[in-house]
């Protein structure tokens, strides 16, 4: 709707819902949605990767996506993979293992240096449900 309705927005880009695609003609690039499954994620050469809510994603699949999708800007020189999500508490899904893996860069027990998280979160003994807590 957005690019509908801003006229410099839509003479420029191009909407193709069938194919949940928008392409930009004059920079010749395109953004696409990626399903979390396992078909159709290899081979992409994007300067930027978003992927959100794994802690959503099936669990069977989960891993193979993620693989699949961490190489896809190794061909940019400042290709960017972004990881979007609320904490998981299967502590045996991806989404577990990637919070999991941030807190240890936060705490210093892992120096990755290719990784910045950010996680906001309320204290372990705290209400996460309570608004109160959330500030």
């Amino acid at each position: 709707d957005y690019v509908e309705n801003h006229p410099g927005l839509a003479q420029r880009l191009w909407l193709r819902d069938h194919i949940k695609q928008i392409d930009d003609t004059k920079a010749k690039s395109k953004l696409k949605v990626l399903s979390s499954s396992k078909s159709g994620k290899s081979g992409f050469n994007a300067n930027l990767v978003c992927m959100d809510e794994i802690a959503e994603w099936p669990k069977h699949s989960a891993r193979d996506v993620w693989d699949r999708l961490q190489d896809a800007g190794a061909a940019r020189k400042n290709a960017l993979l972004v990881t979007i999500s609320t904490a998981q508490f299967d502590k045996t899904h991806l989404g577990y293992e990637v919070y999991r893996k941030a807190k240890q860069i936060l705490t210093g027990q892992d120096d990755d240096l290719h990784v910045m998280p950010v996680i906001y979160e309320v204290e372990k003994h705290d209400d996460w449900r309570n608004p109160e807590n959330w500030w």
